[in-house]
């Protein structure tokens, strides 16, 4: 079996898993905070 990821890469996969159910729980307000949008959109 392989060993046990160090606690650090635990807590990465495990915020992946988080932000990765919030998006699809709440894909408008993921989308608005993390997207990269142009200079001057207005978001």
């Amino acid at each position: 079996m392989f060993p046990s990821p160090p606690p650090a890469t635990r807590a990465l996969i495990l915020i992946n898993i988080a932000v990765s159910l919030l998006q699809q729980l709440l894909p408008n307000l993921m989308a608005g905070l993390f997207a990269l949008w142009p200079p001057r959109s207005g978001l």
